[in-house]
């Protein structure tokens, strides 16, 4: 891949020294892009390069989807991501867990370390986050779901009920599926 070429437009300071420049904060090689959008960018991220498989869906308690009740509540969302290129030594597989009685998307990264497949990385999305744009304008969840973003914050019963066995287990049955 070629070595970036910037122009004077790209640098906080163009006149400083060769040593001392330095990229604007809000240049696209800086920026930090995971907060944008409630996360969707990140999670468009993990499809990208990726074989993908949902291994367990939302209405797996229901065979007949013609027949789901009006009271039924969608059950947990689990989908795997096999990416492209390895993230590090030992490197498996992403997933991403939804839950409809959870306030997060839980999004990990498996490796297997010599000793069985494991979570090394866990990372909690709230949907209901903003940020702040270039014009310092706050982008985010409406004012009445303002109150829900404040209400339901991540405590540890939240983090009790985030079922890593579970995720790991099926995500192991699925990938030895697809060996």
């Amino acid at each position: 891949m070629p070595e970036p070429v910037f122009s004077a437009d790209d640098y906080v300071n163009p006149d400083a020294p060769e040593d001392e420049l330095r990229l604007k904060p809000d240049h696209p090689r800086v920026r930090d892009h995971s907060y944008d959008c409630a996360r969707s960018t990140q999670e468009l991220d993990l499809w990208k390069s990726s074989l993908n498989s949902t291994v367990m869906e939302p209405w797996d308690d229901y065979p007949d989807l013609a027949e789901i009740p009006e009271s039924a509540v969608p059950g947990p969302e689990l989908t795997v991501f096999v990416k492209e290129r390895e993230r590090g030594p030992g490197y498996v597989a992403d997933f991403l867990y939804k839950a409809a009685d959870l306030p997060v998307t839980v999004h990990g990264i498996l490796a297997n370390q010599g000793t069985g497949l494991g979570v090394i990385e866990l990372e909690l999305w709230r949907p209901e986050w903003g940020y702040w744009d270039d014009w310092g304008d706050f982008v985010g969840p409406p004012d009445e779901d303002a109150a829900v973003a404040v209400s339901a914050p991540i405590t540890s019963d939240v983090l009790r009920r985030i079922p890593l066995g579970q995720i790991v287990a099926r995500a192991q049955a699925e990938l030895a599926d697809h060996s």
